[in-house]
């Protein structure tokens, strides 16, 4: 038997099903389902080693970062490729099309699983095969989708597909395979042969201290016994003369050993999402440290996570204390400029200074230090780079990324790539934003959560973006930074989409948490901007500018040229509002400081709509064909669906051309109601165009369109234009009469309205109901006239109404 299967406790009779299953001439399918920690991955490299010491060859599939749209089924016949000539040219061309590699129409799920099959059985006749699959619900669905169908289809071939996951997750379930195996607690006596094993230096009454209080799972009994091997080698170094737990040399010897032990236990914590853990294993390490700056090293690293995860700033400033006292020559760690640049930006230094020294530091480090604290610094760069705005900011970031790429998170490359792409449309970039956020919904790490949100949030494809978030939201037990940063992400996203009742709600919610807990950091400001505009939308103008003052404040404090641009922004709007597009546009154009006004847009879109608005309404012709360069750079045409930027940009286009053929491209465009808001202040701009042209029933139409959305948003200064328009119609406004019979809709019905009121795009509701986007679009429109409303926002209303206790969820502090 494998060595590797002597060290698995408590796990006998399964490694013994595991070698059987794996050398058997006719294999099939098998599953292994446990908790985190309860040692699936340990069996399948368990199971792998067998299969090679039979002469099985190996395939491990992996969450594979390939671009395409089947990232590890990719990697799979990559794996196989030398069998890809023994495939039929039709079936090989199929193949690779279907993977991306070359261009064509993708074949069927099913024609790509037969044609994956005959690949995987003719590499068998070589030698027999075993493909395995550690926590498959991290693989990419699409992938894992195909691969199960081939697991129910491989008959008597040579063939073993071996499965890990968590129960209740995953394409692999117990009745598509032809094994499954539970891996239930460790009985106590195989827990103390796994802590004797790997902490031989535990007392025996601290082992049976942890194993009477910890569930059997094995990483957590490793986890919580090394936590309490450092509690015991303190005290014990601490007491005089006691020695009868342990001897105290033999103490001393150990604790360099203990130390490094707690390292890899507080990494392991925060690859799990558990930096509180992580900083209190790295505290307790600290006790066990001998060398001065080994000591400062790991306070400064608590600090790290004290700052940018679990929010307690107090402990942030007395850890770095600490460090300084125990070395004063730590506050040259990275881990320590790290901890510090988030003590600068709480007070008043100005955000080119804290950058400088950060990006010295990394550069004076980069091989001295282990890939945490590295993903720690690209992040606390990255906002550094986002909130100052500044070109040379993101030319820093750019080359830290590219003289490391090995170490590159996927975030941090992505978003090296974005930030170096003046154009947006990028399919690439696009299936890479694609594959990290449809990963978010196997993600419990909060940090990587609140990353890879903010990275990949002006790509449009926000379903399990918006849902990873919520869940961060709403749990008890996440860390109180990530929930702030959680919360500015999800206010700016229900401005977008129409939740405006939810923003309202989140924003005030996380600002209560900011204030009670003294957190002056990044998202608080984000924090503020969304309430700004939501009041600004509103018409409510003291609110608006009391938060703009705020803002205004933070960014002047620190040198934040992207907050004073957004300050300037929300005066626009406000101006835009109150019906003075003149100063909106003196505003706007202040943004740049030069008149240049392209970088505002491509940094900010929404604000495309605000320069077309605002100049067409101010009778200025000034910058209009620079506008019409950069919006025209985006075209409508040819799109399956749309996203915010491409309605926004054909929206400013048809504003500013003031011609009807423009006006129908933007608004008959595939799910444009997703932004509710936008389309209505384009259907609004449309109406005041046809009436002045004279076509009164289209005017009225679209006027009347917008004064709908504009009500259910409680936008109310754009719902006053609206009624006057329709006034000048000679109409009145009838959305306050408007009756919402849900009962009117049918099952079908009901059931694409639920699901478009929370977010999904046509295609996500198809792929949920087995239908064509275009089907979902039918249903959708059917129950827009039968509702009487024009947008999701309406939607979420009436659904809503129905159900009085509907709404977001709020997380409790």
């Amino acid at each position: 038997m494998a060595d590797s299967a002597r060290q698995l406790h408590g796990r006998t009779e399964l490694v013994s099903a595991l070698g059987a299953f794996v050398t058997a001439r006719s294999r099939g399918s098998a599953l292994i389902l446990g908790e985190p920690g309860s040692g699936k991955s340990s069996l399948v490299r368990t199971a792998e080693s067998m299969a090679i010491d039979a002469g099985v060859s190996v395939v491990r599939v992996t969450a594979d970062r390939r671009a395409g749209p089947y990232p590890a089924l990719d990697s799979v016949v990559a794996a196989v490729d030398d069998t890809l000539l023994a495939l039929d040219d039709h079936r090989r061309h199929l193949l690779e099309v279907a993977l991306g590699r070359v261009p064509g129409t993708p074949p069927s799920r099913l024609v790509l699983s037969a044609t994956v099959l005959d690949l995987i059985r003719r590499r068998a006749h070589r030698d027999p095969l075993l493909l395995t699959l550690d926590d498959a619900h991290r693989i990419d669905r699409a992938s894992v989708e195909v691969l199960a169908s081939v697991a129910r289809r491989l008959g008597a071939a040579p063939v073993a597909i071996l499965a890990a996951a968590p129960p209740g997750e995953g394409v692999f379930v117990e009745r598509s395979v032809d094994h499954s195996w539970h891996l239930d607690p460790l009985p106590a006596e195989a827990a103390h042969r796994l802590l004797r094993d790997r902490l031989p230096m535990l007392p025996d009454t601290v082992r049976t201290h942890v194993v009477d209080t910890v569930p059997g799972n094995p990483r957590m009994l490793i986890e919580q016994g090394s936590a309490e091997l450092s509690r015991h080698a303190v005290s014990v170094d601490r007491a005089t003369g006691d020695t009868t737990a342990m001897d105290t040399t033999a103490v001393d010897g150990d604790r360099r050993g203990v130390a490094q032990l707690l390292d890899g236990v507080a990494v392991r914590a925060m690859r799990r999402g558990d930096a509180r853990a992580a900083a209190f294993v790295l505290e307790r390490a600290v006790e066990t440290s001998t060398e001065p700056s080994a000591r400062a090293r790991r306070l400064a690293a608590a600090a790290c996570l004290s700052a940018d995860v679990t929010g307690d700033l107090p402990a942030l400033g007395r850890l770095l204390d600490q460090a300084l006292r125990a070395d004063p020559r730590s506050d040259r760690s990275l881990e320590a400029v790290i901890a510090t640049s988030y003590v600068a930006l709480r007070g008043s230094e100005g955000i080119d200074d804290v950058h400088r020294r950060l990006v010295e530091a990394i550069g004076d480090r980069r091989h001295e230090i282990g890939r945490w604290v590295f993903e720690e610094a690209l992040w606390a760069l990255y906002l550094l780079c986002w909130f100052g705005n500044q070109r040379e900011h993101w030319h820093d970031f750019r080359a830290v990324v590219e003289a490391d790429v090995d170490r590159i998170p996927p975030w941090a490359a992505l978003a090296a790539r974005l930030e170096s792409h003046s154009a947006f449309d990028d399919a690439d970039l696009d299936a890479q934003a694609d594959q990290l956020i449809e990963n978010l919904a196997f993600t419990t790490d909060p940090s990587a959560v609140v990353r890879i949100a903010f990275v990949t949030r002006g790509r449009d494809r926000r379903f399990w973006w918006r849902n990873a978030l919520q869940r961060l939201w709403a749990d008890e037990r996440s860390p109180f930074a990530s929930v702030v940063y959680a919360g500015a992400l999800l206010a700016a996203d229900g401005l977008s989409s129409g939740n405006w009742k939810a923003v309202e709600q989140v924003t005030r919610r996380a600002l209560d948490l900011c204030e009670s807990h003294d957190y002056r950091m990044y998202a608080e400001p984000w924090l503020r901007h969304s309430r700004a505009l939501l009041a600004a939308y509103r018409g409510e103008e003291q609110v608006a500018q009391a938060a703009v003052t705020q803002l205004q404040e933070w960014a002047d404090d620190r040198g934040s040229a992207a907050l004073h641009w957004r300050a300037l922004h929300c005066r626009a709007v406000i101006a835009l509002g109150s019906g003075r597009p003149r100063r909106a546009y003196r505003l706007l154009r202040m943004i740049s400081g030069t008149g240049e006004f392209g970088a505002v847009i491509e940094f900010d879109d929404r604000t495309a709509l605000d320069f077309a608005e605002a100049a067409m309404l101010a009778g200025t012709s000034d910058d209009i064909e620079s506008l019409r360069a950069i919006v025209s750079a985006r075209p409508a045409d040819d799109r399956v669906a749309a996203d915010r930027r491409t309605l926004l940009y054909a929206g400013a286009l048809a504003i500013i051309s003031d011609d009807d053929l423009y006006y129908q491209r933007a608004v008959a465009m595939p799910e444009a109601d997703r932004w509710p808001f936008d389309l209505a202040r384009i259907q609004l701009s449309r109406g005041r165009s046809l009436r002045a042209q004279g076509s009164v029933t289209q005017a009225h139409r679209a006027l009347r369109s917008a004064a709908v959305t504009f009500r259910y948003l409680g936008a109310t200064p754009w719902l006053a234009q609206a009624r006057e328009e329709l006034r000048r119609l000679g109409a009145t406004d009838e959305t306050d009469h408007l009756l919402h019979d849900i009962t009117q809709l049918s099952p079908i019905g009901r059931r694409v309205a639920g699901l478009a009121a929370t977010g999904l795009s046509n295609r996500q509701i198809g792929a949920v109901l087995h239908m064509s986007p275009s089907t979902v679009g039918s249903h959708l429109s059917r129950v827009y006239a039968t509702l009487g409303v024009h947008s999701r926002a309406g939607l979420r209303d009436s659904l809503r109404s129905e159900d009085p206790a509907g709404g977001p969820g709020v997380r409790h502090a």
